[in-house]
């Protein structure tokens, strides 16, 4: 399990973010075998779309709250998309054994 890491240390939610109007944020990241993601919290809801890899997961910071706050894996399907609410702090781990990919939409509010 991860352990406490205080807000000053949160990094970005993804690798590289590729647009962004007014109403979305688009990202990309890029994991690979083994590799995790730094600490970041969801300020938006979002939606994921998995590009390439076969295994991920999520790490919540312990002591926070979001849709999923318990460790989380799960296989990556190519072109299927999930949504997800904001809120919590997490990273992602690629637990597979080939490079993860995905496309990343944070949706803005109003």
């Amino acid at each position: 399990m991860m352990p406490r890491v205080a807000e000053s240390d949160l990094g970005p939610i993804a690798t590289e973010i590729v647009y962004e109007d007014d109403h979305v944020r688009v990202w990309t990241h890029h994991l690979a075998p083994g590799e995790a993601g730094p600490p970041h919290r969801h300020e938006h809801d979002y939606v994921i779309v998995d590009v390439a890899g076969d295994r991920i997961a999520a790490e919540p910071l312990p002591g926070t709250s979001g849709e999923h706050d318990e460790y989380v894996e799960a296989p990556v399907k190519r072109g299927r998309s999930y949504f997800l609410r904001a809120g919590g702090v997490e990273r992602a781990v690629n637990v597979g054994t080939t490079p993860y990919r995905t496309v990343i939409v944070e949706l803005k509010h109003d």
